[in-house]
This record gives structure tokens, C-alpha cells and sequence, in this order.
């Protein structure tokens, strides 16, 4: 992986087989990643960054800057995270510390959730090697480690789904899926990996909105006065009560936290999109069959874009939505855009709201001196130590 700076876009270029390209787009709103496929194409490649003007730090045959990358975020892992409140939310920095050297220098359901929690931790370890040739077929520690949690895994829903049949109908999501698969004319395998695959999906969005919770109350127990705003209003609202989507429609300082929640620890912290012909994009080329990444995190806290305070816990910014929030609002995308968005964004947002009205409401709560604040990636970011308060009954 070779990273270069042409003015103020940032492009990480990977070299492997293959006459491919691949551009990753992000870091300071312009981040871009280029992976040229063909170890045996590098003069073509080299041809075409000279061209360009790129250039950047020295690359490994085939592989690139792949394990410089890996080594890199794993002595962040390794790293004792901050104790107490952080000073501020800097997490692209801390979960991909890589990025800003270079640019620097170049310019049951619980089996089934612990299940899914390792396989998404496995799977973050393979992540970037996953495009060397060969290297998912291979029965490294990793990818053997992956393929058992996914047998193990696919084995426990499918009991699940054996007990429902012989329990009967209920109306809920599951057998929205039984039916959908039932009705699709599938043959059993394909209804089965039907079924399994939507599963995953719905208890790694469960998971996900959980870990957005879980930062929107660190945040708010290091913010209290965001805290006893979002309580009074709450208590103006919801009178006491229950609340309900309705209610939470109506707090507009709910939603501004957790606006702000979302931008500074995003689900969605890398979107990817395939050029489908030759294209280009502020100057550079890319060409046909480039996957263009896209840093969220680094988007969310460009300092150009949302102003001086951009790694600062600040909802205010979203008094006025979104467009009143960042110069260019297009790239708040904390679920993803376009076609491919979140599809279940809107429930996730709702649940996160009325969670989050009902615990302020009914609690106050201020970080235990345990926390440690470190972000991790794991797929999405996560706190690497979890959130530890101290909490009160109203």
C-alpha cells in the first residue's frame, strides 16, 4: 500500500495481482485509497502516479503496505486507553492510527450474540488482508477460527427455527423470514442460507444500535448539563410516562445528542462504492473497476467542514439539522448513503431515542473513575473497555 498527498486529498495505493485499481476516498473529507491489483503491472501503475504527481512511502511486493497497516492498529489496540473522560473524540485517530503519520509525511439469542460478537472480531482481524490472493482460502489460525463460528453459528439458528416450527405461528420478525423464505420457491439450502443470513443481519444491527447507546450515555454522563437538559425534556413530554415513538418525535434536544453521538462515533465508519467506468475525481483518474472508500470518521471530524470544534462534544452544531450543522451536509452519512443506506436506520434511530429518553428520565449518571476511554475497531467502533457509570435512581 502506497500513500501519497496531492495538495489536500490523501490517496493510499495497494499493488497486487491483477490489472485492478482500487481507490479508498475519506480522511479530511478527500481521503482516497487506490489498490492497483498486478504485482506484474507495476510499471503501468508507476507510469500513471508519476502522471499524476502521487507519491508516497515504499511498498512491499504483493502485499503492499498491508501489514505496516495491521501493525499499526494493533499497537493501538495494545495501547492502555485514556483513564477518565476524554479530552475529545478523535476516533478516527484512534482506530485507524495509520492515517495520520502518512498524510502527515505525504500530506442462545445470548449464544447467538456472543457467537456473531466473535465472529465480527475475527472477521476485523482479516479485514485488510482479505483482497491478498488466496488469502481467505488458506487454513490460516483466522480463517479456521472464522469457519468454525459460522458453522457453529448457522447451527444455532437453524435450532431456533426448528423450535418455532414446532411451537406454531407467532407474529413477530422470524416468521416474517420463515414465510418470506417459504414462499420464495427456494430449494432448502438456499431458503436455509436465507434465513441464517438474514438472522445475522438483524442481531448485528441489534448489536450495533446498542454500542451507539452505549457512547451516546458516555457522553452525556461527561456532558451533564446536555444530561438535565435532555431530562427535563423528557419529563416535559413524556409527563412521567412511558415513551413512545410520538413523544420522542417531539424532543428536539434528544435528537441533537444523538446526532451528535452518531457523528462523532459513526456505525458506518467505511462505505464503499465501485466505479463502474473511467471517471474523474477531483484531478485524479480512476479508473473502471475502483472500490472507493470512504472514511467516515474522518468526515465527521474534519475540522473544515464542521468548524474548530469538530472533535468536541457539541449537539448545539445540530439546532438546525444537519445543514445547519456542516458546510457540505451530504457527508453526514453515520448509516451509509444512497441506495445502500442503512434499511434500518429509521428503527434504529427511533429505539435509540426512546432508550435514551426513558434512561435519563428515570436516572442520573456520571462515569465510574474504572472507565478507560479506547475506541476499537471491531467492524464497527466500539469502547474497547466498555462504558462504566454510576447511576442513580430518580
Amino acid at each position: 500500500m502506497t500513500n501519497f498527498q496531492i495538495k489536500d486529498m490523501q490517496i493510499t495505493v495497494i499493488t497486487h495481482r491483477e490489472e485492478k485499481y482500487r481507490i479508498v476516498a475519506g480522511a479530511q473529507a478527500r481521503t482516497m485509497r487506490l489498490r492497483l491489483a498486478a504485482a506484474s503491472s507495476q510499471v503501468p501503475m508507476f507510469s500513471l502516479e508519476k502522471k499524476q504527481g502521487v507519491k508516497g512511502p515504499p511498498q512491499k511486493f504483493l502485499v503492499g503496505n498491508i501489514w505496516e497497516i495491521k501493525r499499526s492498529i494493533a499497537e493501538a489496540v495494545a495501547k492502555a486507553g485514556t483513564n477518565g473522560p476524554p479530552a475529545s473524540h478523535n476516533s478516527g485517530a484512534d482506530v485507524l492510527p495509520f492515517l495520520d503519520p502518512w498524510k502527515k509525511q505525504y500530506g442462545r439469542n445470548g449464544e447467538i450474540f456472543s457467537m456473531l460478537r466473535a465472529l465480527q472480531d475475527v472477521t476485523s482481524k482479516a479485514v485488510l488482508s482479505a483482497d491478498i490472493p488466496g488469502m481467505g482460502l488458506l487454513p490460516t489460525k483466522t480463517n479456521r477460527e472464522r469457519w468454525a463460528l459460522e458453522k457453529e453459528l448457522r447451527t444455532l439458528i437453524l435450532n431456533v427455527v426448528k423450535e418455532r416450527n414446532e411451537v406454531g405461528y407467532e407474529n413477530d420478525l422470524l416468521q416474517m423470514l420463515l414465510e418470506g423464505a417459504k414462499n420464495g420457491n427456494l430449494s432448502q439450502d438456499l431458503s436455509e442460507q436465507f434465513i441464517v443470513h438474514n438472522c445475522k443481519n438483524i442481531y448485528q444491527a441489534a448489536s450495533q444500535t446498542g454500542i451507539t447507546a452505549s457512547w451516546c450515555l458516555m457522553l452525556l454522563a461527561t456532558n451533564q448539563e446536555w444530561q438535565d437538559c435532555l431530562r427535563a425534556e423528557a419529563l416535559q413530554v413524556c409527563k412521567g410516562g412511558i415513551p413512545d415513538v410520538d413523544m420522542v418525535l417531539k424532543m428536539k434536544q434528544l435528537a441533537m445528542v444523538i446526532n451528535e453521538t452518531l457523528r462523532l462515533y459513526p456505525p458506518a465508519n467505511v462505505i464503499t462504492r465501485e466505479a463502474f467506468k473511467d471517471i474523474e475525481f477531483g484531478g485524479i483518474t480512476i479508473p473502471k473497476g475502483v472500490n472507493i472508500w470512504t472514511l467516515v470518521t474522518r468526515l465527521h471530524t474534519d475540522p473544515e467542514l464542521w468548524g474548530p470544534d469538530a472533535y468536541m462534544f457539541n449537539p448545539q452544531r445540530f439546532a438546525n439539522e444537519v445543514t445547519g450543522a456542516c458546510k457540505q451536509p451530504h457527508l453526514y452519512m453515520p448509516y451509509g448513503v444512497g441506495p445502500r443506506v442503512c434499511a434500518g436506520q429509521n428503527l434504529a434511530l427511533a429505539e435509540l431515542k426512546v432508550v435514551i429518553a426513558f434512561i435519563v428520565s428515570k436516572f442520573s449518571f456520571s462515569l465510574s473513575p474504572k472507565y478507560v476511554h479506547k475506541p476499537s475497531l471491531n467492524l464497527v467502533i466500539e469502547p474497547g473497555s466498555g462504558v462504566d457509570l454510576l447511576v442513580k435512581k430518580l
